[in-house]
């Protein structure tokens, strides 16, 4: 059995490892200033304070963290242990208030920090953030029993959610629809899936049929449902 959230771990990590978008969508939306103070307070559990320092910077890179992000998996990161590098940087940044005024081996500091940081803290929060917004999704279309209930929640989410909240997603449309084992109408039933139930497309090859992943009582599970009997975020 596979919990949700171990099964949206690695495709997060998925999603950063092949590009940044995510980030870039993520800074636009309201939820992204919150994610920032979610960081700084986990940084005070590791009794780490620098971040509070360079988010205060003018010019801050923080202010353009995505593009920090994409590199974090490029680059060999700062060789000295994390805290060391914390009380460097607080005393290094001194009585300084401009980044870009600051020396550039401090500069190179506080980069190395933030992707540090991004790695060990930051991605875990964007996950639960993704894993938060699905659940949203989720809850809202508990209740919905008809296909034209379904179809105008979906419409109108497509606008709502950053897109790789969305990315792969479809819900489906139709009434005790079947989950089965081949893309085969007279193969064997998984299990038959209600109307507004998500569900995450693994392969959207075959013309009829789609490859799915649908969560049930935490427990994750593949089958091939009918396509026509979908609808999907745009």
């Amino acid at each position: 059995m596979v919990s949700w959230y171990e099964y949206m771990h690695p495709k997060i990590l998925s999603i950063f490892e092949q590009s940044n978008q995510f980030l870039k969508v993520a800074e636009q939306h309201e939820s992204f200033s919150k994610l920032i103070s979610n960081v700084k307070e986990a940084t005070k559990l590791y009794h780490l304070d620098a971040l509070e320092y360079i988010a205060n910077l003018q010019n801050s890179p923080l202010n353009s963290f995505s593009e920090l992000a994409n590199e974090s998996y490029l680059e060999r990161l700062y060789s000295s242990s994390l805290k060391d590098l914390d009380k460097e940087i607080i005393s290094e940044i001194g009585q300084s208030s401009d980044f870009e005024k600051l020396p550039l081996n401090v500069q190179s500091k506080i980069i190395q920090y933030i992707k540090f940081i991004f790695i060990t803290i930051i991605l875990n929060l964007l996950s639960s953030y993704i894993y938060d917004q699905r659940g949203i999704i989720l809850q809202s279309l508990k209740d919905m029993t008809e296909p034209s209930q379904v179809k105008s929640f979906v419409r109108n989410g497509s606008s709502k959610y950053p897109r790789d909240v969305l990315k792969g997603l479809r819900v489906v449309s139709g009434k005790n629809v079947n989950l089965r084992t081949e893309p085969s109408m007279k193969s064997e039933i998984i299990l038959q899936l209600d109307t507004g139930t998500l569900i995450e497309v693994l392969d959207k090859t075959n013309r009829s049929w789609l490859l799915v992943e649908v969560s049930n009582s935490e427990e994750v599970i593949q089958g091939w449902i009918a396509r026509r009997y979908t609808v999907h975020f745009k």
